[in-house]
């Protein structure tokens, strides 16, 4: 037999120093996706992670645009700011988080309103239990949607306590948890919302929107509209609650977000509920659902099957 050369020996040593080498590797990445986001399939492949809705309040921040603590209800979390990460992929269509309830559903809302301006209430009835939008989203609407979005969602309750604003009222002496409270006085549990006047109020950022009062200060101060990511500029668009008047007159009125266009505006103000305004549907996700992605509009949370 030919004794192994010089040569010989040093090209297994070598292919031996590769292959621990590649093994050291492989057993590295391994173990860097099981410790985070990321874990190995069935092929090698390393696919992502779910995440739990636990793990999600994880992300919470103390500033800049993100998820807050909401500050008016107990193991409640929001979404603030400007453009925070909180996409969502849903019925196969963009949507967003509003934001994490006490009992870990999840609170969402579609960028796609629901085809054309609507009135609140066709006879201006300012009683959402009986109102024509509620009466379009969940007979009309809810029916449209795919049987694996409504396998993930939940029926909830909605806050749908008539809002009080009294503008002779100095700001100082109004609160935000003063504001949740009237929306708290009622509540109505269905498939599909829109969104409450308090959730426009808590996502902004800016430190003078301390209140539904705080919402107009003046003509040109509007701050509730500021670093806003519910802020839609250029649309008028409905929310859950009608109108708690001091004057009768406005008896049958909804509040809407409002886009201050010259004249008499407000960041949130009401309007006769049978006048025709935009509708994004709201509706709320069970609380065991998995995600996956970013968050983010290009790369936006999955519900995980």
């Amino acid at each position: 037999m030919r004794k192994k050369s010089r040569g010989d020996r040093k090209k297994i040593k070598k292919l031996i120093i590769f292959s621990v080498v590649g093994i050291v590797c492989l057993f590295s990445a391994g173990y860097a996706a099981f410790s985070s986001n990321f874990l190995i399939g069935g092929k090698g492949i390393i696919v992502e992670k779910p995440i739990s809705i636990d793990t999600l309040k994880d992300k919470k921040v103390d500033s800049g645009d993100g998820l807050y603590i909401d500050s008016t209800e107990e193991n409640r979390y929001v979404y603030r700011g400007e453009s925070p990460d909180n996409y969502i992929s849903f019925n196969n269509e963009l949507w967003r988080i509003i934001g994490i309830e006490s009992d870990n559903s999840l609170k969402i809302m579609s960028e796609t309103n629901t085809g054309g301006a609507i009135a609140w209430d066709n006879d201006a009835n300012p009683d959402w239990k009986i109102s024509s939008l509620n009466k379009h989203l969940n007979e009309t609407y809810y029916p449209t949607l795919n049987e694996e979005a409504k396998q993930n969602m939940t029926l909830h309750e909605f806050n749908i306590g008539k809002f009080y604003l009294n503008w002779d009222e100095d700001v100082s002496e109004t609160s935000l948890l003063q504001d949740v409270g009237y929306e708290k006085r009622e509540k109505w549990e269905g498939n599909v919302g829109v969104l409450n006047a308090t959730d426009f109020i808590k996502s902004s950022l800016d430190s003078k929107c301390i209140s539904g009062r705080a919402s107009w200060l003046s003509a040109d101060d509007m701050p509730c509209r500021n670093q806003n990511w519910l802020y839609k500029n250029g649309e008028c668009f409905w929310t859950i609650n009608s109108n708690d008047p001091t004057n009768p007159k406005y008896e049958h009125n909804g509040w809407l977000i409002h886009n201050y266009m010259g004249g008499y505006g407000l960041d949130g103000k009401y309007s006769d509920a049978n006048a025709e305004l935009k509708a994004y549907p709201v509706v709320f996700l069970k609380p065991e659902i998995m995600l996956t992605g970013k968050g983010t509009k290009d790369n936006p949370y999955f519900i995980s099957k």
